[in-house]
This record gives structure tokens, sequence and C-alpha cells, in this order.
């Protein structure tokens, strides 16, 4: 920690120790955290007004790899003696991660969680730069195609929204599609009890198939096969023969 980082810390911990409640703002000063085990790093202004901090700042999208996010949010003291703050960073891509902090006031270090399924630990005044993964965004869920097929190779679908709109529509090629037993990909490198996808990939994970020749991902914007969307994709399988067919699973998809 720099001269400077520790008299900032000293600072508002003081400020907090003292439960400082005075009527007009007071800025406290700049601090980093690291989103552990990522190489996310935020650095926000620390305003006092009354009771709450206010922060504002940004996310340095892991050493400026990738475009800035704006970062904006309020920290309070709780009842056990541990600072809560809330955190919602948004993208250039308009993509937006809200994060929940929770800190030690000793060391400034604490646990983290955003809306995304994303937690870890949040560093204290990190060494830059910080070598370590990006923090993927990666929805997910559950999919099934089941359907009473007349004769061999009758076809049916079924489609899936994305919780969120995504900024591009991400790759689904035959290859994101894995069978079951099938192998993980680079672009696909999860199973179907933890799915997983390579940003900008979508994945279609089966667990069972029955009377199921093929599964094949398409697109309703573009009625086209090995594609998908912004909001979703759509999932059409042949059946073998004639008779029932099922095949579920899961998938997975992240953002670029």
């Amino acid at each position: 920690m720099t001269g400077k980082g520790t008299c900032q810390h000293i600072l508002v911990l003081g400020c907090i120790l003292a439960a400082c409640s005075s009527a007009s703002a007071q800025v406290l000063g700049t601090f980093r955290w690291q989103f552990a085990p990522y190489c996310n790093v935020v650095t926000v202004l620390v305003e006092q007004k009354g009771s709450v901090y206010e922060l504002t700042g940004t996310e340095d999208g892991c050493n400026g790899a990738a475009p800035a996010a704006t970062a904006n949010g309020s920290a309070h003291l709780n009842a056990g003696g541990t600072v809560g703050f809330s955190l919602a960073m948004v993208r250039p891509d308009s993509m937006v991660i809200n994060a929940m902090v929770s800190l030690n006031i000793t060391t400034l270090n604490g646990t983290w969680t955003d809306d995304w399924g994303n937690s870890g630990t949040f560093v204290f005044n990190p060494p830059l730069p910080v070598s370590a993964p990006a923090r993927q965004l990666t929805m997910r869920g559950e999919w099934s195609v089941i359907f009473p097929a007349a004769f061999a190779s009758s076809e049916g679908t079924s489609s899936i929204s994305f919780p969120r709109q995504l900024p591009s529509a991400p790759s689904a090629v035959a290859a994101n599609v894995i069978p079951v037993g099938g192998p993980p990909t680079a672009n696909c490198p999860g199973s179907v009890a933890d799915p997983q996808a390579a940003p900008g990939h979508v994945c279609l994970y089966e667990q069972v198939r029955s009377n199921a020749d093929s599964v094949l991902l398409w697109s309703a914007a573009t009625g086209q096969y090995d594609q998908a969307s912004t909001v979703g994709f759509g999932i059409i399988s042949k059946a073998t023969a004639q008779g029932n067919v099922y095949t579920y699973g899961r998938w997975a998809v992240s953002v670029p």
C-alpha cells in the first residue's frame, strides 16, 4: 500500500469508526479494489453525505484490455461492524453488473457477489497490473424438445429467450451442441452439471436423447440453422423413427 493509500485508509476508517454525521458532503478520497479472483478493478471516489457514502468511478476492463465501465453506488455501516455497499457497473455495450460487497472495516478487504453468479474476495488497493482472467458474464438455463413423431424425420421445436438481451448475436455453430457423453470444446468447456460458454458463444449440453436423430440450433430472426439472435435461439430435433421423441439438457451463453 502506498503512503497516499495508507492516509486515505486511515481517513475513511477513522470516519467510519467515529460514525461521522456531517451535514455537508465530505470527499474522503479515491480508492481501488479488485474483484478477485478476476482482473477487474474498480476505482471510486468516496463522498460522505451524512450516514451514507456515495461511490462514483469506473471499472477498468482488466488493465484496460476492454473499455472501462461506469461505476456508481453507495455504502453504509452495518450493525455488526462491517461496511456494506452496492455497486452498479454499466459497460459501454450497455450490459449492467450489480455487485454487493461486505467489507472488514479494519482492512477494507471483503467479499463480493454479483447478479451474474460470480463471487470472490474484494481486495483493497491491489498492485497493478493485475494478472488474472477477466470476469465472465454468463447466463444459463434448461432446454427440452419433446414431441410425438408421426414418422421418421418428423421435427419438433423449442425456443429459449435469454434473461437479458446481448449486445451482439452469439456464435451458435453445430460444434456448440455437445451431445450426450460428448467431450467439451474450447468454446464450450463445460458440462450438463456445469454449463459454460466462451465469450460470444451459446452452448447446448445434451443430457438425454431418445429417438432423436439430431439436435440443431437456429435463429427465428434469420430462419437459419447454426445461428442465434441477441434475445435467444431455437432448437430443432428430428425423429429417428415414429414414436415419442425427447431430448433435453442445459445451455449457457456468455456476453462477448
